[in-house]
């Protein structure tokens, strides 16, 4: 395997673990500000209907202006409605962020394709797209497992301790490990008790 093989592999595997890991993590918090099971269903349907509408021109826009410069905008994308997530508390808006988020998707894919396909070494093309397979796959497999981790280890204490909060000084309970995150968390959100 060449080295921008490599290194589309391992690109792929983190943007795709990252976009994988908001799925049970957006689900919850989704849930607790009020939407319903067919409203989450439509802002997970969001990012792939936007993937999917966008892949075709992006791809082309991949082959005018650069393969590494649309996979470098994807993963921005990705990471920016990431962390625009947190600041939004509606259905409509965090179908458009994640409406936005899979156009990040549709930036980068096409774009990685056509890099391993550029990269590949004469008669080893089948080669090369299993090892962007393995690494696609991979990271699909992974982000949901650590998505649900930062659900059950950030999320579900967070909510649990702001309860606990009012009462910590009678029950002389230590504050757990993620309590800086819970509190940047609040911070963020504008939940500081």
């Amino acid at each position: 395997m060449g080295t921008v093989l490599a290194l589309v592999c391992v690109l792929t595997f983190l943007h795709y673990v990252g976009a994988q890991m908001r799925g049970p993590v957006l689900s919850l918090y989704a849930a607790t500000h009020g939407a319903t099971a067919t409203g989450v269903g439509l802002i997970m349907g969001a990012h792939m209907a936007a993937a999917a509408i966008g892949s075709i021109p992006l791809g082309r826009v991949s082959d005018v202006w650069g393969r590494r410069r649309l996979m470098r905008g994807g993963m921005a994308v990705g990471v920016v409605t990431s962390l625009l997530l947190p600041v939004v508390d509606d259905e409509l808006t965090l179908m458009m962020v994640y409406g936005l988020a899979g156009l990040g998707v549709a930036a980068f894919t096409p774009s990685a394709l056509s890099l391993v396909g550029d990269a590949a070494a004469p008669g080893r093309l089948g080669h090369a797209y299993a090892w962007y397979s393995t690494a696609h796959y991979g990271a699909i497999g992974v982000g949901p497992f650590l998505g649900g981790l930062v659900a059950e280890w950030v999320w579900v204490p967070c909510r649990v301790r702001r309860e606990r909060r009012r009462h910590r000084h009678r029950s002389g309970s230590r504050p757990c490990i993620a309590e800086p995150i819970c509190r940047v968390w609040e911070v963020v959100r504008g939940d500081v008790c």
